[in-house]
């Protein structure tokens, strides 16, 4: 397979008319777009200042972490990387698209490799970036941006230090909406939970070969396209990310307050977790279950261990109703051994 070159462009293309002109600067080996994205900047329902008005305290719910430390929203990467083969095997990490925020504004560098050898300088400049933010945004990053960044870096001798945490949007939706939609791409939580449909967009699916095309006739004006797709899957992160909090906060449908008195009930089977599920969800059968348990374990008031059994036996799924009615013979068993009494 061919090495891409780029080649100067005698009419350079226009930027498209619904983004903010970048600023391009020449690194030599690969080349910068810088844009700035104002407080009012909307994609979908939120705007960039709307954004750092939340704080982010529900996000480590959907996360599987423990704390519900505050996001520092001026301390965040978002990151969205595009990969290609290269030409002598193996991937190639030929654009990487990062985002921060900066007196309220939303400053997005797009760092383009010119060819194989200018793979390097992006990971570097990437790996930098790592290293000075505090919490982490991607989409799909656990399976695909870290592993790739750290075996890019490896294949160049470098090193990561990764942010303290790592916020993966494509995992934290998927368990707060579970199978409610025919798949779970950025562009479809996009369309459905931001109500922003993207236009003329190059296909993700299409970014490796367009990496060996960028030199080829036409090829600045792939260039724009492929820069304009992943500058719309970085600007996605932040609109996602305050749109799963305010979900969190405000559950839309009964299905996102299943999920998220089952994600509650994740971090364990203590009074705290067992109130705030019930607390989002008070038909949650599960959570009525281990109530069950924990006054039974804590308090050993076997009549009102019982009650909340059979409280959850009538929330109980179909699927889960011999859980529930497990638990009620053995409280009755062991009432009866006790001589206690049904109240």
């Amino acid at each position: 397979m061919t090495e891409p070159k780029f080649v100067p462009d005698e009419v350079p293309p226009p930027w498209p008319s619904d983004l903010p002109t970048p600023a391009v600067v020449d690194r030599g080996d690969h080349a910068e777009w810088i844009s700035r994205f104002p407080a009012d900047w909307r994609h979908g329902p939120w705007s960039l200042r709307e954004v750092l008005r939340r704080t982010g305290g529900e996000l480590p719910l959907l996360a599987s972490a423990r704390d519900a430390v505050p996001v520092a929203w001026e301390q965040a990467l978002f990151l969205d990387l595009e990969v290609g083969t290269h030409p002598r095997g193996g991937a190639c990490l030929f654009l990487a698209g990062t985002a921060r925020f900066d007196a309220g504004e939303l400053i997005v560098t797009q760092r383009l490799a010119r060819d194989a050898e200018g793979e390097r300088a992006v990971v570097a400049a990437l790996i930098a970036e790592l290293a000075a933010a505090r919490e982490l945004f991607t989409f799909s990053g656990k399976s695909f941006d870290l592993p790739m960044t750290k075996a890019r870096a490896k294949s160049h001798e470098l090193t990561v230090a990764w942010p303290a945490r790592h916020f993966d949007l494509y995992r934290m939706a998927g368990k707060l909406l579970r199978n409610r939609f025919s798949d779970q791409r950025l562009q479809t939580f996009e369309r459905e939970l931001l109500h922003f449909e993207r236009q003329g967009d190059l296909p993700g699916s299409a970014m490796p070969l367009a990496w060996h095309e960028l030199g080829e006739p036409g090829g600045a004006a792939l260039r724009i396209a492929v820069l304009r797709h992943n500058l719309f899957d970085v600007l996605a992160l932040p609109s996602l990310a305050a749109e799963l909090a305010f979900r969190v906060e405000s559950p839309q449908e009964p299905d996102e307050r299943e999920q998220l008195a089952a994600a509650h009930l994740a971090r364990g089977n203590d009074r705290t977790t067992i109130e705030a599920a019930l607390e989002v969800d008070p038909d949650s059968f599960r959570a009525r279950l281990e109530l069950s348990k924990l006054v039974e374990r804590e308090e050993g008031d076997l009549s009102s261990a019982l009650q909340h059994a059979e409280h959850a036996l009538e929330l109980a799924p179909d699927h889960q109703k011999d859980a529930a009615k497990r638990r009620i013979a053995q409280l009755r068993r062991r009432m009866a051994r006790l001589g206690w009494q049904e109240e």
